[in-house]
C-alpha cells in the first residue's frame, strides 16, 4: 500500500507541474495568434480572454500531461531498477500499474468535464468575445496584410493607412455555421470602414464581384462607382453555436432534427469524439507504464521521449479520421474512436509483455 501511494503521488505531481507548463506554452501560443491577428483590440481585450484560451487549450495540455507524467515516473523507476527491486521482492507487476489505472481513471474523469462543461463553453466565449470586439477593431483597422471573420464576412487587405484599405477582398456566406455556402466575392483596389447611425459599412473602389447562386451558377461583374456593403451587427453580438460548442444533449438533438447530412454526420462525428477524447488519457497512461518499465539505463528523464511517438500518432490519427467523420466519408464512430484503438492495440500488448516478465 506504501508502494502505491508512492507511486500515485508520484504520478499526481508530475502531471500537475507537466499540466501547468504545457497549459502556460500553450497559452502563450494562443495569446500571441490572437495579438497577431487583432492587433487593434489592445492589450486588456487581449487579457480578457486568456481564461477562455485556457479551456479551449486544456484538453490538448490533458493528453500531452497524462504521456509525460507517466513516463517520467516509470521511465525513473525503470532507469534507478526500482522495478527490478520490487520484482525480485515478490511484488507482481499489478501492484505498481494499480496507481498508474487510479491515475488514469480520474483523468478520465476530469477529462469528461472539460471536454463537455470547460471548452464548449470556452471556445463560444472565445469566439462570441472576438465578434464582440470586432466593431473597435473596425474603427481602427491594424496595418499590415491583415484577415478578419466579422459574422458572415471576411475581410482581408495587403495593408491599411490612415483608415484606407489596399487590395481589400470582402467574402459573403450564406447558411448555418458548419454549413455555409460562399455567396458573394468583392476585390476592389482600395477600401475604407464607415459607420452610419453605429452601422458598420465597408465601402470599396470600383470593385469587381462574383455572385454565386445555390444551383452553382456565378455572375461575374465590376462596378463602375463605390459599393457599400452593409456588415449585420446583429450577427456579431451572440454568434451561432457550431458542434464544438455544443454539448453532448444539444449534439444529440442537432443530430436527430437536422435533415442534411452533412450536419447530421459532424454532430455524430463530434459526439463520438468527445467520448473518444475523454478515454484518450486512460489509453496514453496504459501504453506509457510498460514503456517507462522497459528503461534501464540513461537519466531520470530517459523514458520521457517515450511519449512522443505515441502522442504524435494520435493527434495525427485524430484530425485524420475525424475529418473524414465529418465529411460523411467514414462512419461517425468509427473516425473518432480510430484513434484511440491505434494507443489500445500497442498498450495490450505491452502490458501484456510486461505481466509475462
Amino acid at each position: 500500500m506504501i508502494l502505491q501511494r508512492y507511486i500515485f503521488r508520484e504520478l499526481v505531481v508530475s502531471f500537475l507541474l507537466s499540466f501547468m507548463a504545457i497549459l502556460a506554452v500553450c497559452l502563450v501560443g494562443a495569446m500571441f495568434q490572437i495579438f497577431r491577428n487583432f492587433a487593434g483590440l489592445g492589450l486588456e481585450a487581449i487579457l480578457r480572454m486568456a481564461p477562455l484560451a485556457a479551456g479551449y487549450v486544456a484538453p490538448w495540455a490533458l493528453l500531452v500531461a497524462s504521456a509525460t507524467a507517466t513516463t517520467l515516473v516509470y521511465g525513473r523507476l525503470g532507469a534507478e531498477n526500482e522495478i527490478d527491486a520490487m520484482r525480485m521482492n515478490g511484488v507482481h507487476a499489478g501492484r505498481f500499474l494499480a496507481p498508474a489505472v487510479l491515475f488514469g481513471l480520474l483523468l478520465v474523469l476530469g477529462g469528461w468535464w472539460i471536454h463537455e462543461h470547460a471548452t464548449p463553453a470556452a471556445r463560444y466565449e472565445r469566439s462570441a468575445s472576438l465578434k464582440e470586439s470586432t466593431i473597435d477593431l473596425l474603427r481602427a483597422l491594424p496595418r499590415g496584410n491583415k484577415a478578419f471573420e466579422i459574422g458572415r464576412f471576411e475581410l482581408s487587405y495587403t495593408d491599411c493607412r490612415d483608415g484606407r484599405m489596399e487590395r481589400p477582398a470582402l467574402l459573403r456566406h450564406e447558411g448555418t455555421k458548419g454549413d455555409r455556402r460562399l455567396a458573394m466575392e468583392y476585390y476592389a483596389p482600395e477600401g475604407r470602414v464607415v459607420f452610419e447611425e453605429g452601422r458598420p459599412l465597408v465601402v470599396l473602389v470600383k470593385p469587381r464581384y462574383t455572385q454565386h447562386d445555390p444551383d452553382g451558377t456565378e455572375h461575374r461583374m465590376r462596378a463602375e462607382s463605390d459599393v457599400r456593403v452593409p456588415i449585420e451587427v446583429q450577427d456579431l453580438a451572440r454568434p451561432e453555436k457550431g458542434a464544438d460548442d455544443m454539448r453532448v444533449d444539444d449534439l444529440w438533438r442537432l443530430a436527430h432534427s437536422t435533415q442534411r447530412a452533412s450536419i447530421r454526420a459532424r454532430a455524430l462525428t463530434t459526439i463520438h469524439a468527445r467520448y473518444a477524447q475523454t478515454a484518450a488519457p486512460l489509453l496514453l497512461v496504459l501504453l506509457s507504464v510498460p514503456m517507462g518499465t522497459f528503461v534501464r539505463r540513461g537519466s531520470r528523464l530517459a523514458g520521457l521521449g517515450a511519449a512522443v511517438p505515441p502522442l504524435l500518432a494520435y493527434f495525427v490519427a485524430f484530425f485524420a479520421f475525424k475529418g473524414m467523420g465529418e465529411k460523411g466519408r467514414l462512419d461517425p464512430a468509427l473516425a473518432a474512436w480510430a484513434a484511440d484503438a491505434i494507443l489500445a492495440v500497442p498498450a495490450a500488448l505491452f502490458l501484456r509483455g510486461m505481466y509475462r516478465r
